[in-house]
Formats: structure tokens, sequence, C-alpha cells
């Protein structure tokens, strides 16, 4: 059967990859045509190969560049009436299933003009997996996205020869770019998608690009922006500002945040779409190679390098003022903040759970800095009236907590009398019952308390040493992330159980040293500056639920706060928040049972569309490893959420 598919490589130098580049290709379970463009190695390509059947080769005489080599390939395939083309670069691995896959997806979807895929990205020098990149896949995600940057990884292109003739060649005037211009070119014209599923191994540098190389990218895709100016899209206004800022923002600082949050189980890309991807994943046991390692060793790396980066960038935030120049784009009309504990700071060097504890003295400066900034602090119902009627005279913000820890009693409390300042406080009704599980409290325990532990893990025994605080750090992230991962809420509890039991952690006791019971929680509930919301019962992973779970938590917890403190409340926090345990399902449960606001963990700031994303509300938290009073102008601004973001506004999906 004749190729419907030529495949476009272009090589220069690349005598260590392109055997195995060239030999993956071959290895296509469709037929495909390889044409490969030797843009004037030192030693030609086709020496190197031999002549396998399929492959074309096109030695150049000079060195061109890649968008010269690549339009030469063009010149060459375009008249012999291949149906497809598609790209390939000389150091990357194709999968066996990958041309079958997008033909398929084209032949099923003929307004599609270009399709690509995600990718493994892995190490040039050791070929170990660095990460998942899952772009995204419906056509407007991307519309939207390609304002920014190119979602696409260029290398996973497979388009139809007939747009390739009739929005091509590459451009040799952006040689640091020339696939964002062109992809541009091609989105103005035909609708663009992306295969679900990891189709290529994509090669990058573990050293990253030079300091040169980066700016280069940089002015080439600002180039491109302003060429493709829509002066009425404020993405194209925001996505220039992103570049801008990328001028002066460590190369550092970016790649690793970007590391960081990809790494993170259950999150392939930040894309609303990440489900499409693990479930594929999930059916490719013992396909080919690519598929996402599974077990323990997408763990994140220890948080004492998170922080400093993403210390760093908030500081290269407001030092530059980019922050300033950002926030009439990306402000928003307000924000909601979120605390869990307040209370002086701990001397124990062992401190996984830090974030979520910030000082009386920091509160108080929080405060202090908002007012001000002129920003008006008020209470969920006036928040909630403010985005209803559209009400953005003044920005503001809300004040939440947590949980009901007794130290919101003890240490914030009196401070927000004193200031006169409105709360919210989220309660998990088991918690005041003394039957809450606080698992992240009780592992943080029992790893403090022990040099060596034992669990059950996947079904087999594991030996961990946790000698020293540097090694309780790695554990503790290793196994919380683990648990996190884990498919149920009855799974984790089912772990935590067993190392408490093993350990002598007193969960109840735990509960109770550092929960208010109904008396304090009813006491701060007559002050008129309380709002009290509904957090569930448990405290469960909701997205890890069954649907009557989600229900039952959300209507009972409400049915329990009405009985106890004699009003139902009409506020709620998913616990834990993050778009793995809280997502579209559970925002339209929040919604029918009646809850007029629901917030998630998910980070940004509220803008006027949020009006109608009540239950999917964003929240900014004041983060105990960051308590330096000038990243309140930071993350008030909207930039550092912003760029975290993708500069998208709302995120409910």
């Amino acid at each position: 059967m004749p190729a419907k598919v030529a495949v476009l490589m272009a090589a220069y130098n690349a005598d260590a990859t392109v055997r195995e580049a060239v030999d993956s290709i071959l290895a296509s379970t469709m037929p495909v045509d390889l044409f490969v463009v030797d843009d004037c190695s030192r030693v030609p390509v086709q020496e190197l190969l031999g002549s396998p059947p399929g492959v074309t080769f096109v030695r150049l005489p000079r060195n061109g560049g890649l968008a010269a080599a690549l339009n030469a390939g063009l010149k060459h395939i375009l008249p012999l009436g291949y149906k497809y083309i598609a790209r390939m670069d000389a150091d990357d691995i194709s999968y066996p299933h990958r041309f079958a896959a997008q033909v398929a997806f084209m032949e099923r979807h003929p307004e599609v003009g270009m399709v690509g895929s995600g990718a493994r990205f892995i190490d040039d020098k050791t070929g170990a997996p660095v990460m998942h990149y899952a772009p995204p896949l419906d056509p407007e995600q991307i519309r939207n996205a390609m304002y920014f940057n190119n979602c696409f990884v260029h290398p996973t292109w497979l388009l139809r020869s007939e747009v390739m003739a009739r929005l091509g060649p590459y451009s040799l005037d952006y040689p640091a770019a020339e696939d964002y211009e062109l992809v541009r070119r091609i989105a103005s014209q035909v609708v663009l998608a992306n295969v679900g599923d990891f189709l290529l191994d994509y090669r990058i540098s573990s050293g990253g690009i030079s300091v040169s190389k980066r700016r280069r990218q940089l002015l080439d895709r600002l180039r491109i922006q302003f060429r493709y100016l829509d002066a009425t899209e404020w993405r194209c206004w925001a996505g220039m500002v992103k570049t801008l800022l990328l001028f002066v923002i460590p190369r550092k600082v970016v790649s690793v945040l970007k590391a960081e949050w990809r790494s993170w189980p259950g999150h392939a890309g930040g894309t609303a779409h990440q489900s499409v991807y693990q479930a594929r994943h999930q059916r490719l046991q013992g396909a080919p190679p690519g598929t996402i390692d599974h077990g323990l060793q997408g763990h994140p790396k220890p948080m004492i390098a998170k922080t400093t980066i993403v210390r760093t960038g908030l500081e290269t935030l407001y030092f530059s003022g980019a922050h300033k120049l950002m926030r009439p784009l990306v402000g928003g009309v307000g924000a909601i903040l979120m605390l869990h504990h307040v209370r002086p700071p701990r001397s124990e060097a062992f401190q996984p759970n830090r974030q979520l504890e910030v000082t009386p003295d920091y509160l108080t400066r929080v405060i202090a800095r908002l007012r001000r900034m002129q920003v008006d602090l008020i209470s969920l119902d006036e928040m909630h009236r403010r985005l209803v009627e559209r009400d953005f005279s003044r920005r503001f913000a809300c004040l939440t907590f947590d949980d009901g820890y007794r130290d919101n009693k003890e240490w914030a409390y009196p401070i927000l009398k004193a200031a006169r300042v409105p709360f919210g406080l989220y309660i998990a009704t088991s918690f005041p019952e003394r039957l809450g599980k606080l698992w992240w409290l009780v592992l943080e325990a029992v790893i403090a308390r022990n040099d060596r532990i034992a669990l059950v893990m996947d079904g087999e025994e594991h030996h961990i040493a946790c000698v020293g605080v540097d090694a309780k750090r790695a554990v503790f992230e290793r196994l919380y992330w683990w648990l996190r991962g884990l498919h149920s809420e009855t799974d984790v509890l089912a772990v935590v159980r067993d190392l408490a039991a093993r350990y002598g952690v007193d969960t109840a006791a735990l509960c109770g040293e550092l929960c208010m019971d109904w008396s304090e929680i009813a006491e701060m509930a007559r002050d008129p500056l309380a709002t009290i919301g509904a957090h569930t019962v448990n405290h469960v992973m909701l997205a890890k639920s069954p649907e009557a779970v989600v229900r039952a938590e959300l209507t009972r917890s409400r049915a329990v706060l009405e009985a106890t403190l004699g009003s139902a409340p009409v506020h709620f926090a998913y616990p834990f928040g993050d778009r793995t345990t809280a997502g579209p399902r559970e925002f339209a449960i929040a919604a029918e049972v009646g809850y007029k606001t629901a917030v998630t963990t998910r980070p940004g700031v509220l803008f006027a569309e949020h009006a109608d994303h009540l239950t999917a509300l964003p929240r900014i938290s004041l983060n105990g490893t960051y308590q330096d009073e000038r990243f309140i102008s930071v993350l008030m601004s909207g930039a550092a959420t912003a760029l975290w973001n993708g500069f998208r506004r709302v995120d409910a999906a």
C-alpha cells in the first residue's frame, strides 16, 4: 500500500542520534516515507545510515540552518502527492503507533488542518525521562495558548499537504522560532488540534540553552507576537507582556518552576484534559516506550529547592517592578486569601507542613499592607454580592481559614477582631468531633519520631530510612505525593491507620490538640465578623470519591453546622482543592445543593468572569514559607498567578 505520509527530517552533525531517530520512523505501524535533509553535515548522513528502504536523502551543498533545510525538503516532497506531511527531528524518537494515531484522527476530523501530540521530554545525555508535556487538545484552548507561545512540540506535527502548500514554507526571518511563526500563520487559516496521547520522546539539554540563545528565542517570539497582533484581543497584549518579563526573570527560575509543577502526580501539563492522557496511560500497560512510569518515580524534588525557586521568582517580579506593569492586565477585581494555621514559629528543623502556617506578626502586617494598598477587606457574603452585582469600584480581599484549627481562635481571632476584619472559617465537621483523620500531620509525626519506617506500598512491604532532617523531608515528600496519588480516600486512610498503629500516633489526640471543639467554634461564630463555611465532614478528596459520597459530604456537613450553630452555611471550601481533588463534577454538585460560593486552592485572583463560576473560585495562599510583606503586593497584582496559569483568567475545568 503506498504511503500517505511523508516524514520530513533535517539533520546537521547528528551522528550520535540520527540512526535511532530514523529507526524509530521505520518502525512505524503504518507505511510512511522518510525524507532526510542533510544540512551539509561533516559526515554525510547517508554514509552513516547506508540506504535503508523507504528513506530518501537530500544533501545540501552548504549549511543554511533549520528553516532553510526544511524548506528544501518541502520543495522535494510537495510535488509527490502525499496526503500528509509530518515533522521529525534527528535526535528524537517517534513511537511506532504515532502516525497511525495521528492519521486516524485527521481522517475523523476533516476540518482540522494540523495535529500534534503530547511528548515525553528526555535528557539528551542519559535518556532519562524529565517530564511529560501534555499540550491542550481543544482548538479554542490551543488558539488562546498560541498568543503566549507555541504549545505544539515541533517534531510531533502532522499536516495536510495542501495546508503546507498553501500556507508554507517556513520563514527565514525568525531563525530562533521558525516553528512558532509558521504555526501562527497556519492557525490564522485552519483549525489546529492535538491527539490526547504521548507519541514522541523529545530530547532536551540537561544544561539548558545558553543565555544568548534564550534571548534570541524571546526576541523572535516577541517579533512574531507583534506581527500577528490583534489589538482588540487582550491575550495578545498579555502574551507580549509575558515575553518581556521573561527577559528579566532568570531562566533557571522559569525552567525549575515548570519542571516542579509538571512533575507533580496527577499533573500533565496543567491543562483541563489531563485525564485523557492519564486514561490512555492506564490502558497502555506494556505499550510502546514512553508510557508514563508508575509508582513513586515521579514524586517532586525536595521542597527546599522548590521554595528557593519560588522565592526567587517572587523577588524578581517585585524588584523588577514587573508586577506593577502587569497589574492592569492581570490584577482582576479582588482576591480570596487562604490560611490554615496562625501561631508563633516553631523551633523544630523538620516542619514539612510549614507552608500551612504563618505567624501572628505576619498576619498583622498583611492586614496593614492591604489597607495601605486601599484594598477593601470584606466578608464572603459581600464578595458574593460584588461578583453577582458586578460592583468592582474598589478592589477587595477576603481572608479565609481552612479546617478550624485552635490557633485560629488563640492567635488569629484577636488580631482580626482588633482590626475589625471580616473573615471566613471553613470547618470540616469531623474535626471538632475528634473523629478527623489529619493524615498529613500523622505522616509528619511518624517520620519526625523515627529514623526508619516500614509500610505497605502497592502490596509490598517497604523499609525506608529517614535519618536526619534532609532525609526526613525527602521521605515526607515521597510518601505524601504517593498517598495523594492513590485511587481513593479509603486507600489513603488505610495506609495512615497502619502507620499510626505501628508507630504509636494517637490520631484522636492529635485532632483534639490542634482543632477547635464545638464550643470554641460557636464562640467565634457569634461574632458578626465571622462567616462559617462548610469543608465536608471528613476532609475527603472529593474527585476520588463516588458521586453519592460527594453529595453526602457536601449536604451532611452543612446539616451538622446548621444543627450545631443554628445557621446553614452557604459557602464551601473543597478539601485540598487542587484539580486532582476537585473538578467540574464537584463544582456542579456544590451549586446544585445550594452553596452560593465554593473555593478551590487553584491559584489566582478574581476576575469579573468568576461571577459565572461561583463554585470554582481560585484563592491565593498566604504560604508560611514566604512570609515577606512585599510579596503581598506581588500576589495581589495577579502577576505571579498569571504566569503560573498561562494567563488564563478562569480555571474552572
